[in-house]
């Protein structure tokens, strides 16, 4: 929850404005929508996840927002009903669910194919650091109410992108996708201040030109 929070208040900060049509892919049970119909009660808000049961619960959870939801992944979305609908987000949220992407660079074009001119791709994700040792991972797994918890984190880091991997797929992306990246490593609070070699959180911001005034 705070984590969704943050990554909706930074998100809408680093966009410049309020975005007209959100987008939360991998939506999951409607956390992040849920903040967003809040914080936006004029924004037309969407989310796709392609774990069925989770959009039930999002349909329940979010019943009286106005939140379209759709059960598919990623990388079904061109050609889609669902994208005809969504038509262009100003603002898409990738928020802990990258990791779990079989094909980032093909998923991740299909969504950028909805960003609207002038608009930002926030992904926020887990780093696997250059090193698991106790002194990376300690603090971040200290979080963790159960063991079961901390272990479900453990292996999340363990199957996340590396910093290297990352710059590779924010190139790629620039080069098919015509957006423009920035990466930014640190925690789950903004951005990082720190060392990046014991950062925990990835932050890709993809943007797209407005184009010509």
């Amino acid at each position: 929850m705070i984590s969704a929070c943050v990554a909706l208040s930074v998100g809408i900060s680093e966009l410049g404005r309020t975005p007209d049509r959100v987008l939360d892919v991998g939506c999951g049970g409607g956390t992040m929508l849920e903040i967003a119909a809040k914080q936006l009660p004029d924004s037309a808000l969407f989310g796709l996840d392609p774990h069925r049961p989770s959009i039930e619960a999002a349909r329940t959870r979010l019943a009286d927002t106005g939140a379209e939801l759709f059960a598919l992944a990623a990388g079904e979305l061109p050609g889609s009903a669902a994208a005809a609908r969504i038509g262009q987000a100003d603002l898409v949220l990738v928020h802990l669910c990258l990791g779990l992407w079989t094909d980032p660079v093909t998923e991740l074009a299909a969504v950028l194919d909805l960003l609207a001119p002038g608009g930002l791709c926030y992904v926020v994700d887990l780093i696997r650091p250059a090193a698991l040792d106790p002194a990376t991972l300690d603090p971040f797994l200290a979080a963790a109410a159960t063991e079961a918890e901390r272990d479900y984190l453990r292996d999340q880091v363990t199957a996340s992108l590396s910093a290297t991997e990352a710059a590779e797929l924010a190139e790629q992306l620039t080069a098919v996708a015509g957006v423009t990246a920035e990466i930014r490593t640190g925690d789950f609070n903004g951005f990082a201040t720190g060392d990046p070699a014991t950062a925990i959180a990835l932050h890709l911001l993809l943007r797209r030109s407005a184009g010509p005034a």
